[in-house]
């Protein structure tokens, strides 16, 4: 009986050591500690915060075992000054935790003040990382030594062709040039709706934007952009309906034809149909981009309006090993491998598993 309870006595203290550690817990107090901080301010997903301040706390219990002085006062000064912050927010978050607020004293706020700024430091750290990364990648495409090119042909002509090598960089990167130029509101075409979802994804991680905000697409029954997108990767066909509603379409300063070289119903169509609205509305500026565009046929289409840029792909070595089979081989009445083994054998020689 003796061993049972002090057992159950263990189980006791057990319990109430999680139970205090439980009420420490920040995790408890979302609600308040979001009003006294204005998290929708800082952090734009609340969830991962929360999930940081969860692994951060763990670790915080784990080194309780370690009696040492820290001076968060210091330690918080210094994380404000090191962020990429406005004078207004370092302002506020020097002063949030001076006074008592809530339920909370101020060493708990100074605690949770803590969390905050090494959270926002983390991912002001991680972010500066990915854009080098981003960075050094467009900077290696073929198309980005034509950007300052790019920029200038769609600013003084109403029609530029940019007939560009698969591979170069066109469909991601020319949009992003033209919203970095000071153009509002973008469309880029794409005949199937499965290149406008994942172009759109991958310009909005490149311009390091929340999918939907600034880059966005619409094709039919399906849209993910709101109001104020400024680059919207649409269908032809979506495209062709809204000339129906707005026959001059004013929403949209540059129109970007993606893959013209299908000639299709609605891509001739569509061409037809901005010929004549860009001499309606001559601040309207046209891109046609392929990378198998048949440049004299456009440029007679379009006249003296149209300015041409061509874009080098990537070229890479390519040889030819002719593997000769054998009059058994081909006389075989089943299929024989030895002439794929043989090619395999070629293949793992020269690209060793090393």
């Amino acid at each position: 009986m003796l061993l049972k309870m002090g057992t159950r006595n263990e189980q006791h203290s057990s319990n109430d050591s999680r139970s205090e550690e439980m009420e420490e817990s920040f995790l408890n107090s979302r609600n308040e500690l979001s009003k006294i901080f204005h998290l929708r301010d800082f952090v734009k997903d609340r969830e991962d915060f929360w999930l940081f301040t969860k692994k951060y706390e763990v670790v915080q219990r784990k080194a309780k075992s370690i009696k040492k002085n820290i001076d968060r006062d210091k330690i918080n000064s210094l994380l404000i000054e090191n962020l990429i912050l406005s004078d207004e927010e370092k302002t506020f978050l020097k002063n949030v935790a001076k006074h008592d607020a809530f339920n909370f004293k101020r060493d708990s706020l100074v605690s949770f003040q803590t969390i905050l700024l090494s959270y926002l430091d983390f991912k002001q750290k991680e972010n500066t990382a990915k854009v080098k990364k981003i960075k050094e990648m467009q900077e290696n495409l073929p198309v980005f030594k034509f950007k300052e090119q790019i920029v200038e042909a769609v600013k003084n002509n109403k029609v530029t062709i940019i007939a560009g090598d698969t591979g170069c960089g066109k469909s991601t990167q020319v949009p992003q040039y033209l919203l970095n130029a000071g153009f509002e509101k973008i469309a880029c075409t794409q005949p199937r709706r499965l290149a406008c979802i994942s172009l759109s994804k991958r310009v909005s991680y490149e311009t390091m934007n929340k999918f939907g905000e600034q880059v966005g697409f619409q094709i039919r029954f399906e849209k993910n952009r709101r109001k104020d997108t400024r680059i919207i990767f649409i269908t032809e066909g979506l495209l062709l309906r809204q000339v129906g509603s707005d026959g001059l379409l004013s929403e949209y300063d540059v129109i970007l034809l993606d893959e013209i070289h299908e000639r299709h119903l609605q891509g001739d169509f569509l061409l037809g149909l901005l010929k004549c609205v860009l001499i309606q509305r001559p601040t309207l500026k046209l891109v046609l981009m392929s990378a198998t565009i048949n440049i004299p046929l456009f440029e007679s289409y379009f006249g003296e309006e149209a300015a041409t840029i061509q874009v080098p792909g990537r070229v890479y070595p390519i040889s030819v090993n002719y593997m000769p089979t054998t009059p058994a081989e081909i006389k075989a009445e089943r299929l024989d491998p030895g002439p794929y083994i043989r090619v395999m054998q070629i293949i793992d020689k020269k690209y060793s598993s090393r």
